[in-house]
């Protein structure tokens, strides 16, 4: 994450960037909560994109090692395929994003991809609202 931030620091974009980092967000959010309403609120700030890095440390290549939550695959056909014919292995990066930032993820996916890092990416309709909140985290 810290040479992701470095990296980052190097180029110039139109809007500002802020790279900000919280553990424990099982907790409650208690972290990216406040930052929420005490620095994108302010000014009349808006944020455009989140990128979440959760679990990013973790891989394998071992075959069968890659599950989903139950109804996943029905929801999301397309990423569950693609998984399943990489035999359920866990060596991707999940670029989660809802629609209202789908524009982001073929960006993001394209530079994974330049870098050799498989991704898989699954775009959540903005209106599913709270489906997925009792979803355990991590």
């Amino acid at each position: 994450m810290l040479e992701a931030a470095t990296a980052l620091s190097q180029a110039r974009f139109a809007r500002s960037l802020v790279v900000a980092c919280w553990d424990e967000e099982e907790a409650g959010l208690v972290g990216s909560e406040a930052f929420v309403a005490t620095e994108v609120g302010v000014a009349g700030q808006t944020l455009a994109l989140s990128v979440v890095m959760e679990m990013i440390g973790y891989a394998t290549s071992e075959p069968q090692t890659q599950a989903f939550p139950a109804g996943f695959s029905l929801l999301f056909p397309e990423p569950a395929a693609a998984v399943k014919a990489n035999d359920d292995r866990g060596d991707f990066i999940a670029v989660i994003a809802d629609s209202g930032s789908a524009a982001w993820v073929g960006a993001f996916v394209a530079a994974a991809t330049a870098a050799a890092v498989p991704a898989v990416s699954v775009v959540v309709p903005s209106d599913i609202g709270s489906a997925f909140t009792t979803s355990p985290a991590s």
